[in-house]
């Protein structure tokens, strides 16, 4: 039996601005990347963590480049009830690294989403005398949805969806800012108002 390694480094690799796909894989499951051949090391129940990991990598369910962000990686693992090490969570806290629960942020959003829109919906109607957005709003809303569903596959029926965390990084990387509940909102209002119509008439 080969001698176990000791634990990773993890305020080290927290430090880092990106990991490879390979150094994401060892230290979600406690090994050290530095370590050759870590892979010989591990525990039958890291093996299958493997496993389950990179089958979410090759899936899409977490980032899947040659350079991965480890805010990203370790919050889509969060959202999606993976296990990761404790010493990893510690050192990401300690470097400030915000790793958030997508799943449990779009769940409020929602809640707030649904009570809120149920106001805006009927205060809209009493003032004009229709739920319908104004031509330029709506061709805003048809634009937003269309793109939502068919670039990154939001399925508006669906409790929950990876799609709007991806349209949140794609507008992070290119300096604007906005909060993964701003974009929530805005596609789940754009679905209300004309989501609808599209999707009956096969138009997305």
């Amino acid at each position: 039996m080969t001698e176990q390694p000791g634990e990773p480094d993890y305020d080290f690799w927290m430090g880092m601005a990106s990991w490879s796909k390979d150094d994401a894989i060892a230290l979600a499951v406690g090994m050290d990347p530095d370590v050759a051949d870590w892979r010989i090391h591990m525990s039958d129940d890291q093996n299958k963590r493997v496993r389950q990991i990179e089958r979410a990598i090759v899936t899409g369910v977490f980032p899947n480049s040659d350079l991965i962000n480890p805010r990203d990686f370790l919050s889509e693992m969060m959202s999606n009830d993976y296990e990761f090490p404790k010493g990893l969570m510690a050192a990401a806290k300690a470097r400030k690294v915000e790793i958030k629960n997508w799943k449990h942020a779009h769940d409020a959003v929602v809640a707030k989403f649904e009570v809120t829109s149920r106001s805006d919906v009927m205060s809209a109607d009493a003032k004009s005398g229709s739920k319908l957005p104004t031509p330029r709003l709506e061709s805003c809303y048809r634009i937003i949805l269309g793109v939502a569903c068919t670039r990154y596959g939001y399925e508006p029926k669906k409790n929950y969806n990876t799609a709007t965390k991806k349209i949140f990084r794609d507008i992070e990387k290119s300096g604007i800012k906005i909060t993964d509940e701003t974009i929530l909102s805005t596609v789940r209002k754009a679905y209300e108002e004309v989501g609808l119509e599209l999707i009956e008439s096969d138009r997305i």
